[in-house]
């Protein structure tokens, strides 16, 4: 019955909330005060009145908090006649029934002359008007009026004047009140009437609605409640909005509805008792008996008997329906769900402080809820709001994004693993999700274009920095894929609201200018002007040629700036494996105890400070880029847009397979018909970016991982000649890395050195072809770097530059290529190189270098004296003496490769000129 009541109360009041402001307006009334006796007469225009539970509420004080009482509450005054015409109505009190004021127009006046009308059945807005049937004051002053809810949202008790928490009004705690358990209620008065039959039943009934212990829970939403009620009575004495009166009542019911879900919970254990009967353990012949047993013997027991326990156990059921929990009511982590949740936690606890603080959490509930809604009601202070939940968000984002492999990724096998990496990446993608929606409610609330832009440059600039700090992990890939989304996201919008300001594109306005050409050779054709259309026909068509190069050229832009996102990738992916190298080395040096290690760490780490920057100022340069390329793209006609969407689409996709950990062979075949596909198309700007993005994401694959896979390496060189043949570079095609390769591998097989000879033969000869111009030697010479350090004594990574500015070299590792033996004593001060019966004796910080001779015998030793091009330094890696000094005396050659020093003797200078004009012959 109840539920009925509410289901009609919400239809009547729908149809009276879309009616009435076509009836009546605000009204500001200055009341007497009201009593139980004068009510009908003196309550102002613009009030409701709900008979069955006799209050009175001031529509604009109408909430959906103060509704869902009102509606549940149970009549007070239905000790009155039952039969009354008003009772169980709806009615509301209104002036437009009076013809003076239809007249005069005066729909929102102060006064309380209005007539009462009944809500019920009511189709349309003329039932209030003065065609309309009031009723009178008489017949519903028969029903009384106990509580009010004025229009500033104070609820009166009419019966003592005094305000009242509408929340708090009944004793929820109070059991014989609740009305969950009203079949159980009359169920007892019903066996109360022969106690000494139902003696049993009483007990067991009684005892469900003895008082309810308070847990710790209970006494603090209590208190909690208490000090709401009081709060709002402070808020109605400072004038405060409706809307901060409304976010009140939300957290008031919140508070009410978390006291019930409690006393339900308590209600369902003592139901839960009771529906369990005492039972004795009984076997065979004796538990058929326990069939047969009277309802006395059952009573005499202490168990219920079978009505009460029917009634016991269908409470129990409609309860715990109750206290289940709201499947469709999915915990949230949203940035301004946790927002909200935390303003009402900290505004409750701020209630036992000060009121002034715990408002300004209320207004922040109010721009939350006006935010969510896309109201835009108090702009400054909506952005304030917004920006501390942007700065927190972020700030959280780049947590989540630098945090790295999670413990549960470590400790997991493989077959888990890549479920627990999709599933960060969703909640990645649902952070940038909510990140652009933050974006898009602070540009609602910017005032001009040049805000908005700040806005995504800002939120641009922080993905951006972040990006350059995500760990070189298993999460790396699929976080800076995560990243680059939302930075393109929000690159494209920028682009946008850039184009805007500058009074946008010239394709946008080459083609208003076709439009109004064409209108006019429409008209000239119609007038059969010939001249005007010969002359209009010219104008279009140079117009037509105008547009078809600017798209050209925003092709050819686009081309080229996908060329320079390329390199800059590049660049930015040795600088991450310059910065994984210091961290290891970080690492190392600060597990040791010893100073002068601890000391190298500090170095290091400014030295990660400092890679980080510049991987951060790539970052950016790429994001300008991306900017740029997006401008351009708005050049573009719409077929060519959708065109380039529609192969972008398949290049992520490629991009994707290529970077992946899980890269197979059957993944090359969609990616070769792609690439086959772009190098065959006659439009070259479309498929040249694309292919330009392609050769980048198998190049950044390469610099990752120090090798390409068979199936890439092929598909590079393809992209590389298609390149090439673009450019008219080259007239001849190239053999691609691969083909190289084993043409380079078969020719060093005939080498007669050794194998350290021959890794320096090969980046010798690779650089010489690569520096001629050869693309595909380049790609492969980067990947013969990568592991030459360790296979090498030639080869030295970041050679030291001394104090004076010489070049110097590890002196033992001219012993090693020279097949000497190279030692210093325990201080490092000394050095010695023996080369069969010379000894070479160096000493650290001095440019003079000692040779001896050994003669046959001892006395025939020749001690002569030398200075070098720069002083000897001792360093972690031994003696370092100038490279020039090597070069003169030992005959020895060097060479440079990027940051690599190859450091070689004429034999093996030799073989890489003979294997270099092998590979010539081959026609590479």
């Amino acid at each position: 019955m109840i539920g009925k009541k509410k289901t009609q109360i919400r239809a009547i009041l729908l149809s009276v909330l879309i009616l009435f402001p076509l009836t009546l307006t605000k009204v500001h009334q200055a009341e007497g005060p009201l009593t139980t006796e004068n009510w009908v007469t003196e309550v102002a225009n613009g009030t409701l009145f709900f008979s069955n539970s006799s209050w009175l509420i001031n529509i604009n004080a109408l909430t959906p908090e103060i509704l869902a009482i009102v509606s549940a509450a149970q009549s007070q005054s239905m000790e009155n006649e039952p039969t009354t015409q008003t009772q169980g109505k709806i009615l509301i009190k209104s002036n437009v029934n009076s013809a003076t004021a239809a007249e005069s127009g005066d729909l929102s006046n102060s006064r309380n002359d209005g007539n009462w009308f009944s809500l019920e059945n009511i189709n349309d807005v003329s039932a209030l008007t003065p065609e309309g049937e009031p009723v009178s004051n008489a017949i519903v002053g028969k029903q009384s009026a106990h509580y009010y809810t004025k229009e500033n949202g104070l609820t009166i008790d009419l019966t003592s004047g005094r305000s009242v928490n509408p929340f708090a009004l009944t004793d929820p705690y109070n059991l014989n009140l609740r009305p969950e358990l009203a079949s159980l209620k009359n169920q007892l008065n019903i066996l109360k009437s022969n106690n000494e039959k139902n003696a049993t039943d009483v007990a067991i009934i009684e005892k469900i609605f003895s008082p309810i212990t308070l847990t710790t829970e209970m006494q603090k939403l209590n208190k909690n409640q208490e000090a709401l009620a009081k709060f709002g009575e402070w808020l109605i004495s400072q004038n405060s909005s409706s809307a901060e009166l409304a976010q009140l009542n939300k957290i008031q019911a919140q508070t009410k509805e978390a006291i019930d879900q409690l006393i339900l919970n308590a209600e369902q254990e003592k139901l839960a008792a009771a529906c369990q009967p005492e039972t004795t353990q009984e076997s065979g012949d004796e538990s058929q008996k326990e069939d047969t047993k009277s309802e006395e013997e059952t009573k005499d027991k202490g168990q219920p008997s079978t009505d009460t326990l029917k009634i016991l156990s269908d409470t129990l059921q409609k309860i715990s329906v109750k206290t289940q929990p709201d499947s469709s009511k999915e915990s949230t982590t949203s940035a301004i769900e946790m927002a909200k949740n935390s303003q009402e936690e900290v505004l409750v606890k701020t209630l036992t402080q000060e009121y002034n603080s715990a408002r300004e959490k209320l207004l922040c509930l109010v721009d939350l809820d006006n935010i969510t809604a896309g109201r835009v009601l108090a702009r400054d202070r909506e952005n304030q709001t917004l920006n501390k939940l942007a700065t927190q968000t972020l700030q959280d984002y780049s947590t989540k994004l630098t945090a790295g492999e999670s413990e549960e990724y470590k400790q997991s096998k493989d077959q888990n693993k890549k479920s627990i990496l999709q599933q960060t990446q969703n909640q990645i993608q649902e952070t940038n999700e909510e990140i652009l929606w933050l974006v898009q409610a602070i540009i609602l609330r910017s005032e001009n274009g040049e805000n908005k832009v700040a806005t995504l440059t800002k939120f641009t600039n922080e993905a951006t920095n972040t990006k350059g700090e995500i760990p070189h992990d298993d999460f790396q890939e699929p976080m800076q894929k995560c990243v680059d989304d939302l930075i393109s996201k929000l690159v494209a919008i920028q682009a946008q609201y850039q184009i805007q300001l500058t009074g946008g594109t010239t394709s946008d306005a080459q083609k208003k200018e076709l439009a109004i050409l064409q209108n006019e050779y429409r008209k000239a054709l119609d007038s059969n002007d010939i001249a005007k259309v010969k002359q209009l026909e010219a104008k279009i068509a140079a117009l037509g040629e105008k547009m078809k190069n600017n798209e050209t050229k925003a092709l050819t832009q686009i081309s080229q700036i996908d060329k320079d996102i390329t390199k800059l990738t590049n660049e930015k992916t040795v600088l991450y494996r310059k910065k994984e190298t210091s961290t290891a080395k970080k690492k190392s040096a600060t597990n040791e105890s010893d100073t002068a290690l601890q000391k190298e760490a500090v170095a290091v780490d400014n030295e990660i400070a400092t890679i980080s920057k510049e991987i951060s100022e790539k970052e950016k340069a790429i994001s300008g880029k991306k900017l740029e390329r997006n401008q351009l793209q708005q050049e573009l006609s719409e077929p060519t847009r959708k065109k380039m969407d529609a192969v972008q689409t398949q290049v992520d996709t490629a991009k994707q397979k290529i970077a992946s950990p899980l890269f197979s062979p059957a993944d090359v075949a969609p990616i070769e018909k792609l690439v086959n596909d772009l190098t065959t198309q006659v439009d070259s700007g479309t498929s040249t970016t694309a292919l330009a993005q392609l050769a980048a994401a198998i190049d950044d694959r390469a610099i990752k991982e120090g090798e390409i896979p068979e199936g890439l390496t092929n598909l590079r060189g393809k992209i590389q000649e298609n390149q090439d043949q673009d450019s008219s570079s080259q007239v001849k095609v190239q053999k691609t890395a691969s083909e190289i390769k084993l043409d380079l591998d078969s020719a060093m097989s005939d080498l007669k050195i050794s194998d350290a000879k021959k890794t320096v033969t090969r980046l010798i000869t690779l650089n010489e072809l690569a520096t001629s111009g050869n693309k595909a030697c380049a790609a492969l010479l980067k990947r013969e770097m990568a592991s030459a350090v360790t296979e090498s004594p030639s080869v030295i990574k970041h050679p030291t530059q001394a104090k004076d500015g010489t070049l110097q070299v590890p002196l033992g590792n001219a012993a090693e290529i020279l097949g000497g033996t190279y030692a210093h004593d325990e201080s490092g001060k000394i050095a010695y190189l023996i080369l069969k019966s010379t000894i070479y004796e160096v000493h650290n910080g001095n440019k003079v270098i000692k040779k001896s001779k050994l003669g046959k015998k001892k006395q025939d030793t020749i001690d002569e004296e030398a200075e070098m091009p720069g002083e000897a330094v001792y360093t972690s890696s031994g003696m370092q003496v100038p490279i020039d000094y090597l070069a003169d005396e030992l005959q020895m050659q060097y060479q440079t490769i990027n940051n690599l020093l190859l450091l070689f003797t004429s034999d093996t200078a030799d073989a890489a000129t003979k294997i270099e004009a092998t590979l010539k012959k081959e026609e590479i």
